[in-house]
């Protein structure tokens, strides 16, 4: 065997999971762990393989994974990749209140202060998601209006928005909900979220006989 093979096969998984190819990454990720040859790469490979099950929303083998990666890396940013990656698999296994208090020890974190400004965004929308689910509204808006208004060049500011104006919705805040829907929809009309928030805007018109207006925001949805 090639001294270099595992190093390749630990490349192919991550081009591989940037083309979405996501059962070719597992493949080459388990080689990597299978080979033991390059143990510098083993947690690497882990989180890797992690963050495909998260994509394939298989979230119970990813948390275990995950969890590992971030008791025994040594790596400060990988170990709050992996804390963030279990946030986000306890949400989705409908444990928001876990998954807040992993948020809050990434933010006690000494590393955080020094993480990057994706890293940084990445923390913002997961707790913004995190505490509107955990019923934290107003800890949620503080972080999803942070995100949306520091962090123009995160690709998903439209989802952001989105999380911001159901939270302003469930609080009975509707005005503003829908002028955050409106706000989602003028910044990101090519978003796939633009429609949803059309119609939601269209609604709050209807609601209001505001008929024109309405049929505008239908037409557009």
């Amino acid at each position: 065997n090639s001294p270099f093979k595992t190093q390749a096969q630990f490349r192919l998984g991550q081009l591989s999971a940037s083309f979405q190819q996501f059962d070719a990454a597992l493949i080459a990720y388990d080689a990597v762990l299978a080979s033991g040859d390059e143990p510098d790469l083993i947690d690497y490979a882990r989180y890797g393989k992690a963050w495909v099950l998260i994509q394939k929303e298989q979230f119970n083998p990813a948390i275990d994974l995950v969890i590992d990666v971030a008791r025994t890396t040594s790596d400060p940013v990988l170990r709050l990749e992996a804390s963030l990656a279990s946030a986000v698999c306890l949400r989705e296994l409908g444990k928001p209140q876990e998954a807040v208090r992993v948020l809050e020890t990434i933010k006690k974190d000494s590393s955080a202060a020094h993480a990057s400004r994706e890293l940084n965004a990445k923390l913002l929308l997961e707790s913004g998601v995190s505490y509107g689910q955990a019923g934290m509204m107003e800890k949620a808006s503080n972080a999803l209006t942070k995100l949306a208004r520091e962090y123009t060049d995160f690709p998903e500011v439209d989802t952001a928005l989105y999380e911001h104006a159901w939270n302003l919705k469930r609080n009975g805040r509707d005005d503003l909900a829908t002028a955050t829907f409106q706000e989602l929809a003028n910044r990101f009309p090519k978003s796939p979220l633009a429609a949803e928030a059309y119609y939601h805007v269209g609604q709050e018109s209807y609601d209001k006989q505001e008929f024109d207006s309405a049929a505008r925001a239908y037409t557009i949805a």
